[in-house]
């Protein structure tokens, strides 16, 4: 959950800008026009690409880098929150409701909202969302009051949101008010060119954080080359971290890049996962999102299945 307090009093401000990004280039000279342009971004790309640098660069080259940054991960929020957490609540509303709380978008006013996980948003909420949007006003949950909202979005996901407006999970309305403009991130296995850039740019940190001064033999850097990165650049710091943890000298040597013991791990542990996830939401979408009822039919608990969606 995001604090609506920081500390000091300060506004909640984006980490990065398009100078943290390495490579990218057309891609972060349309995203700076976007940004200047004043504009609802949604960003496409597969996880690990770099979305969440890209919204948080958008918002510091536009006019409102001085405003509230807020980040919202749809994916990490448990249904029955969505409500409270985007749109907020008066005190009273409900049983837990002991006082005023502001919502993510009314937190955001003057600044960026980061809607990350877009396709997770559950269906009733896309279209109190939707009307947020075009009416620019939002209605805390219990209240009757409408607080007008200056709110830029930017919205991400690693989903084909038509695919899942032709399977009735995303609303086809809203989907037309978010898809344009849309940017595109490649993946990592499109763009390999860019992977000793991206290497020598976390050895560097490496150096600033930990005081490691540490280089790749062109075998360990030929290795990495080779390899097809599904978590891409976020898999490539994982490989690069582990390799530099584990280097013996100050050279990271061939050997040392464990590719195939990070990879068989990963990619083991994430298709249990999702298809633990995929069973999950095809029975919450049977069930009509009820929470209790699915997990009494899959033999777990409401928890459990709240700790799955999260992930």
């Amino acid at each position: 959950m995001c604090d609506r307090k920081t500390k000091g009093g300060e506004v909640p401000r984006a980490p990065y800008t398009f100078s943290s990004i390495v490579g990218l280039d057309t891609y972060k000279l349309r995203a700076l026009h976007l940004a200047q342009k004043e504009v609802n971004v949604l960003i496409v790309g597969e996880s690990g690409t770099g979305k969440e640098l890209f919204a948080s660069s958008i918002h510091n080259a536009s006019v409102r880098a001085r405003k509230p940054f807020v980040i919202m991960n749809c994916a990490a929020i448990p249904e029955s929150l969505f409500e409270s957490e985007l749109f907020g609540y008066r005190k009273g509303a409900f049983t837990d409701a002991r006082q005023d709380h502001t919502g993510r978008i009314e937190f955001a006013s003057g600044g960026t909202l980061f809607l990350d996980e877009i396709g997770d948003l559950p269906l009733p909420v896309q279209s109190k969302l939707l009307r947020v949007i075009e009416d620019k006003s939002v209605t805390r949950l219990g209240g009757n009051a409408h607080q007008h909202v200056d709110v830029r979005y930017v919205f991400a996901t690693n989903q084909d949101l038509g695919a899942l407006v032709s399977a009735r999970k995303f609303r086809e309305e809203l989907y037309y008010r978010i898809s344009a403009p849309c940017l595109k991130i490649p993946p990592l296995r499109k763009r390999k060119e860019e992977i000793p850039a991206l290497v020598e740019q976390y050895l560097e940190h490496c150096h600033y954080d930990h005081g490691l001064h540490i280089t790749l033999t062109k075998g360990a850097l030929s290795k990495l080359m080779k390899y097809h990165f599904p978590g891409n650049v976020r898999e490539l710091h994982g490989i690069v971290k582990n390799a530099v943890f584990i280097c013996n000298s100050g050279v990271i040597s061939e050997a040392e890049v464990d590719i195939q013991h990070h990879c068989s791990a990963k990619n083991l542990k994430e298709q249990l996962e999702e298809h633990a996830i995929r069973i999950i939401r095809e029975q919450l979408t049977v069930n009509n999102h009820n929470v209790k009822m699915t997990a009494q039919q899959l033999d777990i608990s409401p928890r459990t299945l709240y700790r799955y969606l999260k992930k």
